[in-house]
């Protein structure tokens, strides 16, 4: 059984927008916990209001996204995907950093990762997915630049948080990100190149992650 049977098998025919409402809730309630924790212990970090105004963003963006014109059918692939949006959420509780140097680079790498994910969002607008699947496709902006520039971002943050939480775990769920997004991006790029547009797009952006270097 491939992943579309599983969707259409298990969910309602407009299940689409019951998963936009679900990811929505979760996206708003995690903003809010982050921002009422940061709150709490006294230090509000600019870093916790841009990743709180980032999340904010991205759940008013999956309320309005456009449904999918295609999805990529394998159960394999769409776990790939999955895991490697939501690998983050491995790292919290880590043991911070001792050194007030080191917590200060990681808050100015954490910082430049939230708002290069604010661009990155509005710049999607509505064809944001979590999923593998062909929406509009995106060659403005920072996509005239890289061709993933999200996941680039989403690896940075991983990062920043590395720099502040210098745990092996930490560090193993960093590498796990950026294999996982490394392979998204190739099966991504397989599926969506069966479009002619995608194609020149790739031979115009030769760049996935960082421009002029990979």
């Amino acid at each position: 059984m491939n992943f579309l049977d599983i969707l259409n098998r298990k969910l309602p025919g407009n299940w689409q927008k019951y998963l936009n409402f679900y990811i929505f809730l979760n996206f708003a309630a995690y903003a809010v916990w982050h921002l009422k924790k940061a709150h709490s212990s006294g230090v509000l970090h600019i870093t916790d209001v841009t990743f709180a105004l980032q999340s904010l963003l991205l759940c008013s963006v999956i309320l309005v996204r456009r449904d999918h014109k295609a999805v990529e059918p394998s159960l394999w692939r769409q776990t790939v995907a999955l895991a490697a949006f939501f690998s983050g959420l491995l790292m919290l509780g880590s043991a911070p950093a001792s050194s007030p140097l080191v917590l200060q680079a990681s808050l100015y790498i954490t910082l430049t990762a939230n708002c290069l994910g604010l661009l990155t969002i509005l710049n999607l607008g509505r064809s944001f997915g979590i999923l593998i699947a062909v929406r509009e496709i995106k060659t403005d902006w920072l996509y005239s630049l890289v061709r993933h520039p999200m996941y680039a971002t989403d690896i940075l943050l991983r990062v920043g948080y590395l720099v502040g939480h210098p745990t092996p775990f930490a560090a193993a769920v960093v590498l796990f990100t950026v294999l996982a997004y490394y392979w998204r991006a190739r099966y991504e790029e397989e599926f969506l190149s069966r479009d002619p547009v995608y194609r020149e797009y790739m031979a115009k952006v030769p760049f996935r992650f960082i421009p002029y270097v990979l």
